[in-house]
């Protein structure tokens, strides 16, 4: 938490305000082990008996099937990549296009 003393018109009365700052965990696109290692140390630094803790009712021990792949299954990147159409990207950057514009819209009027 972080305490951040507020203006006031009188310099001899300050008021505090106690802000809390939540941040997400240093987690990158790819695997950084050493992260890891820190953030699982910390995590039962502060919960000792979480590698006890049981899963809950109906988790899978294990995860099967199609959607679960090793590095051995690689074959070529068109067998994991969707590539979009010219017509789905037409269809992408019109509609982003138009939140931009409602966005901006939005933001103008708010300022009068």
């Amino acid at each position: 938490m972080l305490d951040l003393p507020m203006s006031e018109p009188n310099p001899s009365k300050a008021e505090v305000n106690t802000v809390q700052i939540t941040t997400q965990p240093d987690i990158e696109y790819h695997p950084n082990y050493e992260k890891y290692v820190r953030r699982r140390a910390h995590r039962l630094m502060e919960q000792p008996n979480l590698l006890e803790t049981p899963l809950p009712e109906g988790f899978p021990q294990q995860l099967r099937g199609p959607i679960v792949w090793e590095g051995d299954d690689w074959e070529n990147e068109a067998q994991w990549v969707y590539t979009l159409s010219e017509d789905e990207l037409k269809e992408i950057n019109d509609a982003l296009a138009h939140f931009q514009r409602r966005c901006t819209c939005i933001l103008r009027h708010a300022r009068h």
